[in-house]
């Protein structure tokens, strides 16, 4: 359905970054999702394309993370991902 929608008409969902609020590191506490070893951790505030690492989400992966590991997120921040351009 997505593919059929004109470019013009998409509209991405929005992403997330999970920070961490408790974690005394003002660089190490973004949760990432390694796509290779199939884990989270908590890392820098960049994704690494030579590790895999996922560092954003969108509120559908937020909500499977939840359920997944039986959370509420309440440790960590939601940071809507502005636009780069």
């Amino acid at each position: 359905q997505y593919a059929c929608t004109p470019i013009e008409d998409r509209k991405e969902e929005k992403r997330y970054y999970l920070r961490h609020k408790w974690v005394n590191s003002k660089t190490n506490n973004y949760l990432h999702f390694s796509e290779e070893n199939n884990f989270y951790n908590l890392s820098v505030y960049k994704s690494f394309d030579a590790w895999k690492t996922q560092l954003q989400f969108t509120e559908k992966e937020i909500e499977e993370i939840k359920e997944k590991f039986d959370t509420d997120l309440n440790d960590f921040e939601i940071v809507e991902v502005e636009d780069e351009d």
